[in-house]
């Protein structure tokens, strides 16, 4: 099989989306496929063996994420030459429509995994906020009528596509994690902490793009609470637009003693970040279904979540692997605690994470995703 996967966002960019396409890649090669991926060009991209890149241009709102050009003579050229069995968007906007336009032409069966609610986005575009939801569902609803299949991670996404009006097939297959790179050695993680001054502390930890959906200033005021617990320390690992911003606010809240940030890592090391926590903090209102939940998970990391239509999705599925807190400081704060300083419960909840993880392991949720090719396959035509 030749596999074309296509995704606005790359290496060396760190997000969920990101990390699925690696986890799709990784797992097609390994089992013997050809994979190709398209994406867009990274001023900080290294040269990568079977990755395509588009041109592409900062916009000031989002600088974190360029945005690509969906003209190039060269990657088009690459693309025909590399004549895929199957096409894999991640996004239907711009690469995802340069990804259609060729199924189109050449009659490839075409899937994409709805990966977010676009719409929580638009604040980003300069027109009213009403407006630029009801184009973004439209063009949404629009792009995924000509696919032949569509991926969700969450069963809530299904029913959100159908209200929509999508009547492309639809099925619900998890991300999935490699297991196996969650087993680290007591040196990685001391040096870990070593690096980051956390030797002795108890940590409280997120892992993820640093802006407003993130809901980061609420888990701040929450953690002006929580800082009663001398030993805690909370640890937000990523970049995004707003980190200045909350830098900058957790000074102003007092909580430079006892919040770290890190900036970026690389993905080889968030196993290892998330192995030296002892609780996660969970508290995004919009998401699917965050990569960070099994990260945590696969590190044997309880976590503190917020109730959400992506949380209620997930958690319950997962018993005794996160304790949901009130949307309110206070109750956020008690649930942080109660992980950081009941060594019973935190017992408890890491076997419960370490034996719940497993059914999302990589090779698992390949399975499934090839399954859903071979109905791609069979669907074949719509685009």
């Amino acid at each position: 099989m030749r596999l074309a996967l296509f995704t606005n966002s790359y290496h060396p960019m760190i997000n969920g989306v990101v990390t699925n396409v690696d986890l799709i890649r990784y797992g097609t090669e390994v089992a013997g496929n050809d994979v190709m991926v398209f994406t867009a060009k990274h001023k900080k991209a290294e040269v990568e063996k079977n990755v395509e890149r588009f041109p592409s241009f900062v916009w000031p709102p989002a600088k974190h994420y360029p945005v690509p050009i969906g003209f190039s003579p060269s990657v088009k050229r690459q693309l025909c030459e590399f004549a895929p069995d199957i096409i894999h968007v991640h996004h239907p906007f711009v690469l995802g429509k340069v990804a259609l336009k060729y199924a189109k032409a050449t009659k490839t069966p075409i899937v994409m995994t709805f990966h977010t609610e676009y719409d929580i986005f638009v604040g980003y575009v300069p027109i009213p906020e009403s407006w630029a939801k009801r184009l973004c569902n439209r063009i949404v609803r629009k792009y995924c009528n000509q696919l032949d299949h569509i991926i969700t991670p969450a069963a809530s996404k299904e029913v959100l596509l159908h209200g929509y009006g999508v009547t492309t097939p639809v099925t619900v297959v998890p991300n999935g994690i490699n297991l196996e790179d969650y087993k680290i050695s007591a040196a990685t993680k001391r040096a870990f902490l070593q690096r980051h001054g956390l030797v002795g502390k108890k940590l409280a930890m997120y892992i993820g793009r640093i802006s407003d959906e993130k809901n980061l200033e609420f888990l701040l005021q929450s953690w002006r609470i929580a800082r009663r617990d001398t030993d805690a320390h909370l640890v937000i690992v990523g970049e995004g637009p707003m980190l200045e911003a909350y830098k900058n606010l957790a000074e102003w809240l007092g909580l430079n003693d006892c919040v770290t940030f890190t900036g970026p890592i690389s993905y080889a090391e968030i196993p290892v970040a998330f192995s030296c926590a002892r609780a996660a903090t969970l508290c995004m209102l919009y998401e699917t279904l965050p990569t960070t939940c099994l990260e945590a998970q696969a590190a044997g990391v309880p976590a503190a979540v917020l109730p959400a239509v992506w949380s209620n999705d997930f958690y319950p599925m997962n018993p005794g692997t996160s304790i949901f807190a009130e949307p309110t400081p206070e109750s956020y704060a008690k649930v942080l605690l109660s992980l950081l300083q009941d060594d019973g419960l935190h017992a408890t909840m890491r076997a419960a994470c370490l034996e719940s993880v497993v059914k999302y392991d990589l090779q698992n949720i390949l399975r499934q995703i090839t399954e859903v090719y071979q109905l791609a396959k069979k669907e074949g035509g719509r685009a």
